[in-house]
């Protein structure tokens, strides 16, 4: 990263900061409701909100490659100039990768992880997944893009993945498929384009397991209930050390005040 690069965040708060990690294919404003009821929970926080790169208004950026050490620097270059000498990180999906290889870099003191419905898969499913998970957003004459980035947004509430369209894959829980949740959903996957499927394949090469072993910070790791992450998480947790799992309820709107009294049991 030898030049300038633009990298959009938004603060909210002052106190304690918490840095906010959102999924593949998605952007910050995807955790909105999540950062506003974390804040409402802990006013002694300053929420940290991120574009990953490529996704959101942060745009594609000139990196060497998208993987979760490249990305882990970037971090750590945005946490220097908020001048921030301590920190917890909440990451959503794929990007606890990300969260972990910051945690190891040692280029920020992070105090808790927060890992929900992280992304430990075996090898076959990493290939697999790598292979069909983010859809192909080629721009094409006849909108193609369009209704394969509608079609992520409204079967990832309705399949893990979303794209195995089936009953052994269909999520055990109420599905939230609102037209403002689901049009978000969409522009953001668009908005990503080819950055989705390159952070994808670069992240799902992160020996994940190996990184979860040696960490050495506190990691209150959640999965959201039946959404298929739940095994995933436990084991996550199993190989962490010091590390709890906790389920999470299947609506947003109920998370904040769990993860914020775990926290403060963290200290």
């Amino acid at each position: 990263m030898r030049d300038p690069v633009f990298v959009k965040f938004t603060t909210q708060g002052a106190g304690r900061p918490i840095m906010l990690l959102h999924d593949a294919g998605a952007s910050s404003q995807s955790l909105d409701a999540l950062a506003l009821d974390l804040a409402r929970h802990d006013a002694g926080r300053q929420i940290i909100s991120i574009d990953l790169p490529g996704h959101g208004e942060t745009g594609v950026l000139h990196l060497p490659d998208y993987s979760a050490e490249t990305i882990a620097t970037l971090l750590a270059s945005v946490i220097t100039t908020l001048g921030i000498s301590a920190l917890d990180v909440l990451a959503v999906g794929a990007s606890g990768m990300i969260a972990v290889a910051l945690e190891r870099s040692d280029a920020a003191s992070i105090e808790t992880l927060v890992l929900i419905d992280p992304w430990l898969f075996s090898a076959s499913e990493r290939d697999y997944l790598a292979e069909t998970y983010a859809p192909d957003l080629t721009p094409g004459q006849y909108g193609q893009p369009f209704f394969a980035a509608w079609t992520f947004a409204r079967d990832s509430e309705l399949f893990w993945p979303w794209n195995a369209c089936n009953s052994a894959n269909a999520l055990q829980r109420e599905p939230e498929i609102l037209a403002e949740q689901t049009h978000a959903r969409a522009v953001d996957a668009l908005k990503a384009g080819r950055a989705f499927s390159r952070l994808v394949q670069a992240l799902l090469t992160y020996e994940f397991a190996d990184a979860l072993a040696a960490v050495e910070t506190p990691v209150l790791i959640f999965a959201r209930q039946g959404n298929g992450h739940a095994t995933h998480a436990a084991e996550a947790a199993g190989i962490c050390p010091g590390a709890t799992y906790n389920p999470l309820p299947a609506t947003v709107s109920g998370w904040a005040g769990k993860i914020i009294e775990l926290l403060k049991g963290r200290g």
